[in-house]
């Protein structure tokens, strides 16, 4: 009853909220919902996150975590639709993103954690090239 997840379980740092690493070149939204889906088919009580620790509630933190995922999948669209370079768009994700955390409490060095272990540039250019192999399976 108890799941090692790998970044499939996301980031949580210091009972924060759960968000998605999204470093390239392995983010692949579609994959991603499948295994939360078979982890949340399975009789599982407590899940390890690779980034960082234990959780009690598994249910909710993987929905919560989808829901992360698909919204910052989604603000990232228009600025890969348009052109945008990482370099362009990381500064303004990077404030989206620490603004959500805020919401939460989480700021100052709390914050600081989570931009280490999860860089914006990172996700930035994932979800970049998220877009980019999807419109290229469409073309």
């Amino acid at each position: 009853d108890v799941l090692f997840t790998g970044d499939v379980g996301g980031v949580k740092i210091g009972g924060g909220i759960v968000v998605p690493p999204c470093p390239p070149p392995d983010v692949d939204i579609e994959a991603w919902q499948a295994s939360i889906s078979l982890i949340k088919s399975l009789t599982i009580n407590t899940l390890y996150l690779t980034h960082f620790g234990k959780e009690e509630n598994p249910d909710d933190c993987l929905t919560q975590l989808e829901t992360r995922l698909l919204a910052w999948a989604a603000w990232i669209k228009p600025y890969y639709d348009s052109g945008k370079t990482v370099a362009e768009v990381t500064p303004q994700y990077q404030a989206m993103v620490k603004a959500e955390l805020a919401q939460h409490g989480i700021v100052g060095e709390h914050y600081q954690q989570y931009e280490a272990a999860n860089p914006s540039w990172m996700s930035v250019a994932g979800l970049m090239r998220y877009w980019h192999k999807k419109q290229q399976k469409i073309a």
